[in-house]
């Protein structure tokens, strides 16, 4: 059986989901694991920490960090080092 990446989050079976920059995803594709997510107490946002904003363009090309908010801030450190 395929799961979704929200299932697996809210079952507590994944810590974290990376999507670089370089691959675009529809909005669409983010609001429902967003919600689900923070939910099951996980936080997501772009790869550079801002909040998802979904008043704008539809094609997120910001990337996404989604995490059990227990490492997320740390996950975001780690990004800008390496990006840098």
């Amino acid at each position: 059986m395929i799961h979704t990446p929200e299932e697996i989050f809210a079952k507590g079976n994944a810590t974290l989901f990376l999507c670089s920059p370089l691959n675009t995803m529809n909005l669409w594709d983010i609001c429902v694991p967003h919600i689900i997510l923070e939910e099951a107490g996980g936080r997501i946002t772009y790869v550079h920490g801002n909040t998802i904003d979904y008043s704008h363009d539809i094609v997120n090309h910001f990337g996404v960090v989604a995490s059990n908010k227990i490492i997320h801030e740390d996950v975001l450190k780690r990004i800008i080092v390496v990006s840098k």
